[in-house]
């Protein structure tokens, strides 16, 4: 979590700091919305609406849980090409790869801060000052607690397969990856779809139904 809250003041400061970059994450995730507000047109259905953001959560979700195991694999292959020179190698290699896959949550956190709110909240700042900070934070708060929830559990997975799996670690072993904990696995990922699927019901049906009171309270 310090990663994640580091990343949001620094992803903030940075975009005060050079209101470009702010804008340009801004543009981008403007380009998302445009891409599901075309989809729902097409569709004209909120369950298709809802499914889409679902999906798209999701799979980026499972992209960065499985990820920490190909760093894993292919820290293997490179260090059975090129083995220490020195020391214990059985030790050095649970070393790295606990170095490996703590860095992997530490900076998939400070990048989910820095980008997905210090940038974005600091471009909506900018713009349109505190009111429009106020009117994104209405539409964040329903379905965004969730969201941000999966995606930090997500990223956590890193230290979860380090803490779980490390311990009986046996470079040596060709049954090393049968210690892999395929039932935390399996439970994370059942979690997530659980979470991500109310978050993205939350989003179609609550949040954008705060943001369109929102607007048409100012207009009053």
């Amino acid at each position: 979590m310090k990663s994640f809250f580091l990343g949001f003041v620094s992803g903030f400061s940075a975009a005060l700091i050079s209101p470009e970059l702010g804008g340009a994450y801004y543009t981008f995730c403007l380009g998302q919305a445009n891409q599901l507000n075309a989809a729902y047109t097409v569709a004209a259905s909120d369950v298709w609406l809802t499914l889409t953001i679902y999906l798209r959560n999701f799979s980026i979700a499972l992209l960065i849980t499985i990820f920490p195991l190909l760093l894993v694999y292919q820290t293997l292959a490179y260090r059975k090409r090129y083995p220490f020179k020195s020391g214990n190698f059985s030790q050095r290699l649970k070393n790295e790869l606990h170095l490996v896959l703590t860095m992997y949550s530490i900076s998939i956190l400070f990048a989910y801060g820095f980008a997905v709110f210090g940038l974005f909240l600091a471009s909506i700042f900018t713009a349109n000052s505190f009111q429009g900070l106020m009117q994104w934070a209405l539409y964040l708060v329903p379905h965004g607690i969730l969201e941000t929830l999966g995606m930090i559990s997500s990223a956590s997975i890193g230290l979860v397969v380090r803490d779980n799996w490390l311990r009986d670690f046996d470079p040596e072993s060709r049954n090393s990856w049968r210690h892999v904990p395929k039932r935390i696995y399996a439970a994370q990922l059942l979690f997530l779809s659980i979470i991500l699927l109310i978050s993205a019901f939350l989003e179609v049906y609550v949040s954008r139904g705060f943001v369109k009171l929102v607007y048409d309270t100012a207009k009053l």
